[in-house]
């Protein structure tokens, strides 16, 4: 196994990081990338606000972290990953993105980038599947507990890996999510937008780091 260790919210850095990172797989057979990296925990102070009290630096590391820096890796190792087709790229990405929450506008955009359609136009045998997820109890500073919605990590990863080659760009990780996700989608567009926003106002009245 190897290591590389990076800073992704060091945008200075970030070319360097990168260089890395491919270094250090650059004698391997690459055939699988994971990008697993996101939220906006730790810098984006309450994590549900209204995007008018969002900071230039909060929008600018929220870009980097959900999507610059997975988008430059996966940009960088492309001639590895087509050379050794057929490959793989998952992209750990949010169900924000398809449910237009409010107080998470910058984070649902930062996850809306899918390649999956260029590469079915150019032929090119590289998957690109997008796993959606939602609330997942993993350690860190606020821990989430786990219910029928919300899985461990361990829990989801399993029915997460078994999307692989369901031709489809995006899916839900987790069975329960995408129930709520298709329930939302058989009612109408002004209720499913009522219910998600009661939800959006719940969890910016309780966030914990909310004034």
């Amino acid at each position: 196994m190897k290591l590389a260790i990076a800073d992704v919210l060091d945008r200075d850095n970030m070319s360097a990081a990168i260089d890395q990172v491919v270094t250090s797989v650059g004698d391997l057979h690459l055939t699988v990338l994971i990008n697993n990296i996101g939220g906006i925990n730790g810098f984006v102070k309450p994590q549900f606000k209204p995007f008018k009290n969002h900071t230039t630096q909060e929008i600018v590391a929220t870009i980097d972290l959900n999507n610059s820096f997975s988008m430059q890796l996966t940009n960088t190792l492309f001639p590895v990953l087509k050379k050794n087709e057929p490959s793989l790229v998952i992209n750990i990405g949010s169900m924000v993105a398809n449910l237009k929450m409010p107080y998470l506008a910058v984070y649902s955009a930062a996850n809306a980038a899918n390649l999956a359609a260029e590469m079915r136009l150019e032929n090119r045998k590289i998957e690109i599947l997008c796993i959606l997820v939602g609330n997942t109890s993993t350690p860190g500073r606020h821990t989430i507990r786990t219910s029928f919605t919300v899985p461990t990590a361990r829990v989801m990863t399993a029915p997460a890996l078994k999307r692989v080659g369901c031709s489809r760009d995006a899916e839900a990780g987790y069975f329960p999510r995408a129930l709520q996700q298709a329930s939302l989608a058989l009612i109408s567009g002004w209720l499913a937008a009522i219910f998600i926003g009661m939800e959006a106002t719940k969890l910016r009245d309780t966030d914990p780091e909310a004034s």
